[in-house]
């Protein structure tokens, strides 16, 4: 083996070694720039750092928005609606994921993404359902019925189109909306209240309701 063909192999493999170092390698401030760009979005009040149990994303926060209880009537007051939030670029495709219920704290720390952040490697935007967990109205009780005339279709359409429209002065990739079963029903209602909120609206299982009667 020549000294030429040596050195062009060395800095080849060089050139490999740094790339998927790179690969693995999210630079200091990427990461702390996302915080900080979501921390001067109008809606957003706190930011809760996520340590996952691995590195599927460079960052993964709780995000606290806050939302009008009644997107008619802004006098009634507001309150907070958290999501989760993975970032994983700034031009990443963004899938946001609506389950219709309330968000497990007990996930958070683990890789849940929804299969469709998975294919894409996109960032992971997981929303709460007014009314559920820690995304409701104080004074809100099963006790009384004040407050629950709120929890609309149009209400929650009127949520998530809220929180995306902020995220989309930060992130510029392409828009995924998804859901399952409630999250699936809302995924359609979503896409007839805001057609053009998403480049793409995936049902999952969605049931549909033809009266108010149970059976």
């Amino acid at each position: 083996m020549n000294r030429k063909f040596l050195r062009v192999f060395t800095q080849l493999f060089a050139t490999v070694l740094a790339v998927i170092a790179f690969g693995a390698y999210v630079p200091a401030g990427y990461a702390a720039a996302f915080r900080e760009r979501l921390s001067e979005l109008p809606g957003v009040v706190s930011i809760d750092e996520i340590v996952q149990s691995g590195e599927v994303f460079a960052e993964k926060y709780v995000v606290w928005f806050e939302q009008p209880i009644d997107w008619q009537n802004p006098d009634m007051g507001t309150f907070l609606q958290r999501a989760e939030i993975g970032f994983m670029g700034w031009d990443a495709v963004n899938v946001v994921n609506v389950g219709g219920y309330a968000l497990r704290d007990s996930r958070f720390t683990r890789d849940d993404r929804h299969e469709l952040a998975k294919m894409y490697s996109g960032n992971y935007i997981n929303i709460e359902y007014r009314y559920f967990a820690k995304s409701a109205p104080e004074g809100l009780s099963k006790r009384s019925a004040a407050l629950w005339e709120y929890l609309t279709d149009e209400n929650a359409a009127n949520d998530f189109h809220s929180i995306m429209e902020q995220l989309k002065s930060i992130l510029s990739g392409k828009w995924v909306f998804t859901g399952a079963s409630k999250g699936g029903q809302m995924t359609n209602l979503f896409s007839y209240y805001y057609p053009n909120d998403a480049d793409a609206y995936v049902a999952y299982v969605t049931p549909f309701c033809d009266g108010t009667a149970g059976s």
